[in-house]
């Protein structure tokens, strides 16, 4: 649902971008002016398409970025104590989804997001567990493991493009 919104949002913006720029309206008006203040003087039809759709994407940017760093904020307040019994999941950093975090899913609960070249700890209770990361078609594939009280796994998420889909491959380290 939120790829939806966002792409929904992204074209929205540039089609507005583009009618602006081509009618010569706002918010276009303002950068048309500021780059030929004459009547006649000629403009950059590029740039203020470019410029404008930045204008209308910024309070996206903008909400984005300030998700991320809360979340950021969020999970450096957790203390884990050597003895938890729990799942570490580490993250490679890589370009592609790098604002966006990953869910994680722990026998069919959403337990929490891994971030973009992060490592995060899920406690659970002993036992057998199904884990996986990410949802829809791009999702890494259900792994069962058994813990035992005490024991901390160690498990390696990683994005791996396939065709127009990412793919989300957890493994043990």
């Amino acid at each position: 649902m939120k790829k939806i919104l966002t792409l929904t949002y992204v074209i929205a913006t540039a089609i507005v971008a583009i009618v602006t720029t081509i009618m010569q309206i706002q918010p276009a008006l303002f950068l048309i002016e500021l780059m030929a203040p004459d009547e006649g003087d000629k403009f950059s039809v590029k740039l203020v398409f470019l410029l404008t759709w930045l204008i209308l994407l910024s309070p996206f940017i903008v909400v984005v970025t300030v998700l991320f760093f809360m979340r950021r904020a969020a999970d450096a307040k957790v203390v884990i104590m050597p003895n938890q019994t729990g799942v570490w999941i580490s993250r490679k950093r890589q370009l592609q989804s790098g604002l966006v975090g990953v869910p994680v899913y722990i026998n069919g609960n959403k337990a929490g997001v891994v971030d973009n070249g992060r490592e995060k700890f899920f406690e659970v209770s002993k036992g057998s567990l199904i884990i996986w990361a990410g949802e829809g078609k791009g999702a890494s594939e259900k792994n069962e493991l058994m813990i035992n009280g005490g024991q901390q796994l160690k498990l390696h998420l990683e994005l791996v493009p396939k065709g127009l889909i990412v793919q989300h491959v957890l493994t043990a380290k």
